[in-house]
């Protein structure tokens, strides 16, 4: 459990400019977010509570407006800011993976995956274009489909390969539901697609699953 902490300072933007956005507590941080309490309840005392309410920092920016609307002294303003905020931070790290055209490292690759595709509704299939190297040429979602399927026309996978003159893959759909395990369906176009590339000489390094919470390798699975 989360305690108040007395020496907590009643001026969180001025620890910050004097000590920098790193020295700031959780609740600092969300305090000077809200900028504002309710009557009678200050900014850090909110915080504490909405952290309180919803378990965790993590927890409380994942939530939907439907469990905010059951706090006290949060409005619809506040919750679309907080997930404007969380997109920013989810596109700037996406941007600076992409800065560093390298992923070489699964960890980077799943983590990559994970921030563009797993958090969507829907299911989507993407694909990452590599050169001879493995420098990322760039990542394209190609297909879209509902919450439990995205329909992949192989052809026009090895068109975009062809366009861009890659010569490895790595292939990712999202499981909206969260539930990793490849699918039959998975494997068998896992198995297809792999034997398509090798005629035009491109290899399908992985087949990776994503969600919100993780993701798997098909490759570290054995199944590529």
């Amino acid at each position: 459990m989360i305690k108040k902490d007395s020496t907590y300072p009643h001026k969180p933007r001025e620890k910050l400019l004097s000590q920098g956005p790193s020295s700031l507590s959780e609740i600092e941080l969300l305090a000077l977010f809200l900028r504002t309490g309710t009557p009678g309840e200050s900014a850090s005392e909110m915080a504490l509570r909405l952290i309180q309410h919803f378990g965790s920092l993590g927890k409380l920016l994942h939530a939907d407006y439907q469990a905010f609307k059951e706090f006290k002294g949060i409005g619809v303003s506040k919750w679309a800011q907080l997930r404007a905020c969380l997109e920013i931070a989810r596109r700037s790290y996406i941007e600076e993976l992409e800065q560093r055209n390298n992923l070489q490292s699964i960890g980077l690759v799943k983590d990559f995956l994970i921030n563009t595709i797993g958090h969507k509704p829907y299911e989507v299939f993407t694909c990452l274009f590599l050169d001879p190297g493995n420098q990322l040429i760039c990542a394209k979602e190609l297909f879209r489909g509902t919450v439990d399927c995205a329909t992949v026309h192989v052809r026009e996978v090895l068109k975009e390969c062809l366009d861009l003159g890659c010569s490895n893959l790595i292939v990712a759909h999202n499981h909206p539901s969260g539930e990793l395990k490849p699918s039959a369906d998975d494997l068998e176009l896992t198995a297809v697609l792999a034997q398509a590339l090798s005629f035009v000489q491109i290899d399908l390094l992985d087949h990776l699953i994503v969600s919100k919470n993780g993701a798997i390798s098909l490759h570290e699975q054995g199944f590529i």
